[in-house]
């Protein structure tokens, strides 16, 4: 039984699927039977969701050393529409991206604004790399003048819900929960719910590879599963794995 394997790997993070396509000769039946594990492995990869781009890139460019940021504004400075509330996140990063690089550093930021839950009023949350520099944090707060700035380290502690994040998914579904993957859509027509720097390492999608035979899907040594799936029939195979070359959060000290 021919499968074909797809393999997509951001940073630490690994997707690999096997699944059994369809072929001209199939019948009718088959290749019905066969469709089910072609969408299961489509589905399984989540790459053409919103969380899903969101979580690769996430964990192809950050880590636990940098910052998740939530950004609000204070009542006299809030803004009125998406656009304006995007004018100043504009005029933020500027600043931000000039003052990492008087350190020679380069600036990586992934920003999502929400207004549709709470009190409605516009906020932002953020990934933002650090530079290693104790100045990171000091800039990162002082140099947003709208409003009060609450900063964590990614997965190091509780972010500003009172949950945690244990996985990049996770961050990601936060992100995005004005736009969910399935459910009503609140978002305006054309907006868009994130945005990032030019400067982000892309996701590799390595190229399809053809398997003879099915079986357990290999797994490096000391990598941390997060998801795994097989389903099987007479004329189909589907094979899904999700794992971590290596933890999420640093060892405690």
């Amino acid at each position: 039984m021919k499968l074909r394997r797809k393999t997509i790997i951001a940073g630490s993070l690994v997707k690999i699927v096997e699944y059994t396509p369809t072929f001209p000769h199939d019948n009718s039946r088959s290749r019905s039977i066969k469709q089910r594990t072609t969408r299961a492995a489509q589905k399984a990869l989540n790459f053409r969701t919103a969380q899903g781009r969101l979580e690769s890139k996430l964990a192809a460019n950050f880590s636990s050393n940098d910052y998740f940021v939530t950004f609000t504004f204070r009542e006299d400075a809030v803004p009125h529409s998406r656009k304006e509330a995007n004018r100043c996140k504009d005029k933020y990063i500027r600043r931000l991206r000039k003052a990492y690089g008087r350190r020679g550093s380069p600036l990586r930021w992934i920003f999502a604004v929400e207004n549709q839950h709470g009190e409605g009023r516009y906020h932002f949350h953020a990934v933002i790399n650090s530079t290693g520099s104790r100045e990171d944090a000091e800039e990162i707060i002082s140099l947003w003048d709208y409003g009060e700035v609450h900063l964590e380290r990614l997965f190091n502690r509780d972010h500003d819900s009172g949950d945690e994040f244990n996985t990049w998914l996770q961050v990601a579904v936060y992100m995005t929960k004005e736009r969910p993957e399935y459910g009503k859509d609140t978002t305006p027509v054309g907006a868009q719910i994130y945005s990032c720097s030019r400067n982000l390492i892309p996701p590799v999608i390595m190229p399809t590879v053809w398997v003879d035979e099915a079986g357990p899907l290999e797994i490096p040594e000391g990598a941390i599963i997060i998801e795994s799936e097989t389903k099987s029939n007479e004329f189909g195979h589907f094979s899904y794995v999700k794992y971590m070359t290596r933890p999420l959060r640093p060892p405690a000290k």
